[in-house]
């Protein structure tokens, strides 16, 4: 379940049961924040939720008050914590960007320190061909953030003890 953010559903837990109901299993794309509640972690758990995704907003405290005007990064952190401990099927997930690519790592490892075990990476890529997109690649910088991602590997597979995904999102031609 994705889109939004699945936790602020108030029918969120019946809606797990109704899946486990089906036969079906079920995962969500959280930024882990009320799961840091760790009695509101354990009613989804029973209800049916098999899979979590924890999207780390960003590598530490000051950046993630910086990105989110919050200061949650800490029950993010709590979270995975609480995920691990129970052993849930948790998954920790980053997009990189021009901002993130030079210290996202720093994330990785904090999300390691907490008991992640499952890294998830995508590239931020906007697909609307209607924009201009000489405009976009000057923006975003993809090439500058595929050049971040190949310095970065051998710290980030070191962190993940191999660990990890990257979804590649760019076209191949900019590799």
């Amino acid at each position: 379940l994705l889109g939004g953010e699945p936790t602020l559903y108030d029918k969120l837990p019946e809606l797990l049961q109704y899946i486990k109901s089906k036969g079906m299993k079920s995962t969500i794309i959280t930024n882990g924040i009320l799961l840091s509640n760790e009695e509101y972690l354990n009613k989804l758990l029973e209800y049916g939720l098999n899979n979590i995704v924890i999207s780390l907003k960003a590598e530490n405290t000051e950046k993630y008050h910086e990105l989110t005007q919050s200061n949650d990064f800490e029950k993010v952190i709590k979270a995975i914590k609480i995920c691990t401990q129970k052993k849930v099927n948790l998954s920790v997930s980053m997009v990189l960007t021009k901002e993130n690519i030079n210290s996202y790592t720093e994330g990785i490892l904090n999300a390691k320190k907490a008991g992640a075990k499952r890294f998830n990476l995508s590239f931020c890529y906007e697909f609307n061909i209607n924009k201009e997109y000489n405009d976009y690649l000057k923006r975003i910088h993809p090439k500058e953030i595929i050049k971040g991602f190949i310095n970065s590997y051998e710290e980030l597979d070191k962190i993940t003890n191999h660990n990890f995904k990257l979804f590649q999102t760019y076209p191949l031609c900019l590799w």
